[in-house]
Parts: structure tokens; sequence; C-alpha cells
């Protein structure tokens, strides 16, 4: 290298020391301890363990998973949040996770992993003081990119808001989490697949499946989500799919498939049990865009949707919903705009939509038992074979709204 060269290199960092700028680092992991970069110059040290590469990592940090690399090895337990295990834990440190490729693509061998562990997979026992969960963030900018997050889980019981929570992943931080896949994964509280608690972390492009909380949100608690798939999570009380988790922000799901989410418990009584897909008990202020919600139930209110405050789908599709009360909406002050509901059922008072408005929405195949809507209101909206009509098919409301079944006409005040 010649001395021009030297000296620019050393006045560049000189000056980023003067105003306080760490230069980032990437750092690699593989499985076999080396990483191959495209060109043929110096090859870069490399860890084996995970862990041991986020510890090393300082502000600003990419660190990069090999393609195939399944991180299952490494551990670091949070004394302050109920000895929390975590396969991943970024710290307060602005750092990068990503894959090598930066997406999913299992058949083509494209991303890496992060496996958690149940506390007796044995057994069939998920959360307990053995448990590993995923991935653990608590500071704005930091990125998960390209991963795959399973089979982690929470301690089984805790007080501190983030321990028992969020079993693949748990931000206390507006992170940004890309092209992931997060499955299999299990809280004692709130948010199986992922937890946010006052922030608003983004998912971008992920697919979040087959997640459990003992509580609230089986597949996310808090958080937005884009282009997402959000299908077959479970919660005990609220949000089967999703759930929210602050009053004071707006909570966003765009572009999105919201699909076969259950809210597990069966019992029969009282106010919870709400929204077998979303759940949107606690913001007043909410939106579902351009989406897709099919096939979810709720034992008690709400099937596809349940917003208690100032919630609204617009541009969205729900079907083959199922509530006791609202099997496609159960709303407030919200409402669906341009919205089709079909196949939806329940049963009792609004098969469709239980309290809420209507704009410019269609009606059609709306099950028999609990027929249409209930106490609600309807502007532009057109209603087909809706089948049944009784006392319980009330609208408040109407303003240019068409009806193409005459049982159901008939039981509009």
């Amino acid at each position: 290298m010649n001395t021009r060269v030297m000296m620019g290199h050393a006045l560049a960092v000189i000056a980023a020391s003067a105003v306080g700028t760490v230069l980032a680092t990437d750092r690699y992991v593989s499985s076999s301890g080396a990483w191959t970069m495209p060109d043929a110059g110096d090859q870069p040290a490399c860890y084996t363990v995970l862990a041991d590469a986020l510890a090393a990592a300082g502000e600003g940090d990419t660190v990069w998973l090999q393609d195939g690399f399944v991180a299952d090895t490494g551990v670091a337990t949070l004394s302050k949040y109920d000895n929390k295990n975590v396969r991943a834990y970024l710290e307060d440190k602005n750092l990068t996770l990503r894959s090598e490729s930066g997406f999913v693509d299992e058949a083509a061998g494209k991303g890496a992993t992060i496996r958690g562990r149940y506390h007796d997979a044995a057994a069939g026992v998920t959360n307990g003081a053995d448990a590993v969960s995923g991935v653990f963030g608590a500071l704005a900018g930091q990125r998960v990119v390209g991963l795959i997050i399973e089979n982690c889980a929470t301690p089984s019981s805790g007080s501190s808001v983030g321990g028992t929570d969020g079993g693949g992943i748990c931000s206390r931080s507006d992170m940004v989490v890309e092209n992931c896949v997060i499955r299999n994964c299990a809280c004692a509280r709130n948010g199986g697949g992922v937890f946010a608690n006052s922030e608003q972390p983004r998912y971008v492009n992920c697919v979040i499946t087959n997640n459990y909380a003992g509580q609230y949100g089986g597949g996310g608690y808090g958080a937005c989500y884009y282009d997402s798939t959000i299908g077959w999570n479970g919660s005990v009380n609220s949000g089967g799919g999703l759930f929210d988790c602050a009053k004071d922000l707006v909570h966003v799901v765009s572009n999105c498939l919201v699909t076969c989410n259950r809210v597990l418990t069966e019992e029969d009584e009282g106010s919870a049990y709400l929204g077998g897909g979303i759940a949107y008990a606690r913001s007043p202020r909410s939106l579902i865009i351009d989406s897709r919600i099919v096939g979810n139930v709720s034992r008690r209110n709400g099937g596809g949707v349940y917003a208690s405050g100032a919630g609204y789908a617009v541009d969205c599709v729900i079907s083959n919903c199922y509530a006791a009360r609202g099997g496609a909406y159960n709303g407030g002050s919200g409402g669906l705009v341009n919205t089709i509901v079909e196949s939806c059922g329940s049963t009792s008072p609004g098969a469709g939509l239980y309290k809420g408005s209507l704009w410019n929405c269609l009606f059609r195949n709306i099950g028999a038992t609990g027929t249409g809507v209930y106490d609600g209101n309807a502007y532009n909206c057109t209603f087909q074979t809706s089948a049944g009509g009784s006392s319980s098919t009330a609208i408040a409301k109407c303003w240019n709204t068409v009806f193409e079944l005459d049982s159901f006409w008939k039981n509009v005040y």
C-alpha cells in the first residue's frame, strides 16, 4: 500500500473518532469455521457459535450467518427477564443479524436457522426453566433478515415484561424483521411467535406460523405487519393470530394473509376470547389494509377481526370465519370499507358484522344462524343470499344499500 493511501486511511479513522463514530465490522458465523468470500482476497475470521459472535459485536456491526447454518448451541440467560434463555441476544447494540442470502428458500438451501429449545421436548412440555427462546432485541435500528426462527419457548412463569413473552422474537425496540420464518414457538404469556410491548417493530415479508401463546397473540403481540402470512397460530385468551399491545400506537396489517388462526378457549361466557384472526382490544386506532382474513375462529367475539375502538379493515376479503358474535367482524366505532365478507357464520346476532359500520361493502353467503349485520350501519352496500333472517338481524341505518334476499330485507329497521 503506498504512503498516500495509508495516510488517507489514517486520517479517515482519526476523523471518525473525533465525531464519536465507530466503524462497523462484519462478523461471520458458519458451522465449519470458514467463510469463502466471492473474491480471492483475504478470508475473514469466522465463528462457529452465534452467541460468541454477538458478544464480540459492536455498535453498527453486521453478523452474517452462512446459508444452511443452524444456531442450536450457546445461550444468554437474562436475569432481569425471569432468567429467560435466549439463543440470539442482541443487547443494546445497533446490530444487523442476517443470513448470507438475506431470504429463506429451504428447498434451495437459502437462509440460516436459529433453533431454540422446549423445556422438555420428549414430554411435550414447551415452557419452563430449561426452555430457550429465539431473538431478544432492545434497541431501535436493529435488523433481523433472512432467518428461520423455530422451536423456541419461554419460561413458564415470571413477572417481568418480556420474560415469559415472545417465544420466537421478543423486541423492546422498533426493530425491523424481514424475510423471516417464525414457526413452532410458544410462550407462557403473550406473543407465541413475536412480542413487542410499547414499541412498533415491523415485520416485512415474513411467515409466522404454528405458534402458541398462553394468553394473548398466538402469532404476534404488538408490532406492524407488511406483506406477511400469519397462519395456524393459537392463543388461550384473545388474538389467535395477532393481538395489539398499547393504547397510544397505531397498529397496521397491510397486504397480509391471516388464516386458520384460533382462540383456543372453549368457554362461552365472559367478554374475553376475542378475535380469532386479529384482536385490536387495547388500541383505539388500528388499520388492516388490502389483506385476506380467512378461516379464523373465536368461541366468543370476532371470528375474523375484533376491534374495540376505531379499527378499520379497508380493501380486504374476510371469508369462512366464525364466532359466537360477529363471525367476520366485531367492532366499535370503526368498521369495514370496500371489503368483501363471505361465507362467515355465528351462533347469535351478526354473522357478518356485530356492531360497527360498513362502507361500500359486499356481503354474500352469510350463514343462516345469526344472519347478517347486528347493531351496525350500512352505506352503499350490497347483501346477496344472506340466508335465514330473524329478529337477530338488524341494521340501525342504511343508505343506498341493495338487499337481494327478501327475508333479510324484512328484518332491517
